[in-house]
C-alpha cells in the first residue's frame, strides 16, 4: 500500500462513496475533482497535498530565491496556470506534480560512496536536456512516483529573477523538511550558453560548496554572481543528503543578469585622468603616446571639474598591457569595469572634491617600448559588490 492509501485510508475524504484509493487518483492528476462542487474539493486539495508533504519521503525542498522553475509554476496556481510555461507544465506532468513542488529529487548513493566529492558527476542518472526535472522524466518508474517534465522546457521565456553581475545575493532554500548532515553544490550556465538550447552538464560551470545556514526551515548561503555573465542565464544548486539512501534535491533558477549598477555613467566631462607631467590624457586609447625617461615618475590625477563627485573609497589601477592582452569592458571605453579585488588599489581615506586627488606612479626602468593602462574611478558604497560611480580609463605608450 502506498504513502498515498495510507494517507487516504485516515482521512474523511475515504468514507465517500465510492471510497478513493490511489487508483481513482491517478498518478498525475486529480480527475475525481469535478465529481463535488468546486470549494468541496478545493478543500480536499489542501488536506491531500499537505498530507502528502508530510508523507512523502521524496519531499523537502526547493530554491525560492532566486525563484525555482517549480516554485514558480507552483505559485502561478497548477489549476489555471498564469503563463504559457507553467500551462504546458502541468499538461506533461499533472497537477500534483506541482502541487508537490519540493519533490524534485532523486536518490543517488553513489554520491554518498564517492565521499561526497564537490562538483560530483550527476550524469549518469541526469542527462543532459534533463536537469531541470533531476531525470523525472519516465511516468512508468518505479523510482519516483511523479514527472516533473515540464521544467525541462527549452525557451527563452521563463520568468526571471534581476541580478547584478558581480554583487552577492542571498540564495534561499525553503526546507519543508530540513536534513543534515548534508552538502550543497552550485553551478551556473557559462558565459556563452544560449537559453534557446537544452540545459547540459558542459555548458554548466561549477561555482562551489558553500557553507548554508538554517533558521526557521530556511537554508540560505551567498553567493557572488560571475562579473563575465550577462543576460538569461540558470542557476543550479544541488542539496545532497549525507546519508546511505543519498538522497538530492535538485534546484533549476532563470536569472537575469544586469551590468553592474552605476550611480554616475562614466565619461570624461565627469572624471578624468591627467599627468602632472605631460598634461591631460586623451580619452581614446590607444592614442595617448608620451615621451619619458626611464624612471620617470608619473603623476596621474583622478579630477572632477564640475565637482559633481563626492565618494568613498577612490581607486586607481596602472598596470602593464603586454601582447595580447584586451581592455575587459563591460560598456565599451572609457567606461571600463573595475574590478575591486582583482585589478584595483583603493587609496587611503577621504573623498574626492572638485580639486581632484592625485596618486605617484613610477615608470618601470626600460620602460621605452612598453605600454601601460590607467585606470582609475570612485566607487560606490557597495564597492566590494562591483557596483562604481564612474571611471575612466587610458592606455599609454612609452617611446624615446
Amino acid at each position: 500500500m502506498s504513502s498515498l492509501d495510507l494517507l487516504l485510508q485516515s482521512n474523511p475524504l475515504r468514507s465517500m462513496n465510492p471510497p478513493l484509493s490511489c487508483t481513482a487518483l491517478g498518478r498525475h492528476s486529480l480527475p475525481f475533482l469535478s465529481f463535488r462542487k468546486p470549494g468541496y474539493w478545493k478543500a480536499a486539495r489542501v488536506v491531500l497535498v499537505a498530507g502528502l508533504l508530510a508523507a512523502n519521503g521524496f519531499s523537502h525542498g526547493t530554491v525560492v530565491y532566486p525563484e525555482s522553475r517549480v516554485y514558480r509554476i507552483y505559485q502561478s496556481n497548477p489549476d489555471n496556470p498564469s503563463f504559457q510555461l507553467a500551462a504546458n507544465a502541468v499538461a506533461m506532468d499533472g497537477t500534483l506534480s506541482y502541487y508537490t513542488w519540493n519533490e524534485v529529487s532523486r536518490m543517488i548513493p553513489a554520491a554518498v560512496q564517492a565521499g561526497l566529492p564537490p562538483g560530483f558527476d550527476y550524469s549518469p542518472w541526469i542527462p543532459d536536456g534533463q536537469l531541470g526535472s533531476a531525470g523525472r522524466v519516465d511516468p512508468n518508474s518505479n523510482e519516483y512516483p511523479r514527472t516533473y517534465m515540464g521544467l525541462d522546457q527549452v525557451s527563452p521565456d521563463w520568468p526571471k529573477t534581476p541580478v547584478v553581475a558581480g554583487e552577492t545575493i542571498t540564495v534561499d532554500f525553503l526546507a519543508t523538511a530540513p536534513h543534515d548532515p548534508s552538502v550543497w553544490d552550485v553551478w551556473m550556465t557559462k558565459a556563452d550558453w544560449n537559453p534557446n538550447m537544452p540545459l547540459t552538464w558542459e555548458q554548466m560551470e561549477f561555482l562551489g560548496r558553500p557553507q548554508a545556514t538554517l533558521a526557521a526551515s530556511h537554508y540560505t548561503f551567498d553567493l557572488t554572481i560571475p562579473r563575465d555573465r550577462s543576460g538569461h542565464h540558470v542557476l543550479y544548486v544541488i542539496w545532497q543528503r549525507d546519508d546511505p539512501a543519498g538522497e538530492a534535491f535538485f534546484s533549476t533558477s532563470d536569472i537575469e543578469v544586469q551590468p553592474p549598477k552605476a550611480l554616475y555613467p562614466g565619461s570624461n566631462d565627469d572624471l578624468i585622468l591627467s599627468s602632472g607631467t605631460n598634461g591631460v590624457l586623451s580619452s581614446a586609447p590607444p592614442a595617448d603616446e608620451k615621451t619619458v625617461s626611464n624612471g620617470q615618475v608619473w603623476t596621474v590625477e583622478l579630477s572632477s571639474p564640475g565637482g559633481s563627485f563626492v565618494g568613498q573609497p577612490r581607486v586607481f589601477l596602472a598596470r602593464e598591457l603586454l601582447p595580447g592582452d584586451t581592455l575587459d569592458s563591460l560598456f565599451g571605453l572609457p567606461d571600463v569595469y573595475l574590478h575591486p579585488v582583482e585589478d584595483v588599489s583603493i587609496l587611503p581615506g577621504g573623498t574626492l572634491s572638485a580639486g581632484g586627488d592625485a596618486v605617484s606612479w613610477p615608470l618601470p626602468v626600460s620602460s621605452v617600448g612598453r605600454t601601460f593602462l590607467f585606470q582609475g574611478g570612485v566607487f560606490s558604497a557597495s564597492a566590494l559588490n562591483g557596483a562604481y560611480a564612474s571611471t575612466d580609463v587610458h592606455v599609454l605608450h612609452v617611446v624615446p
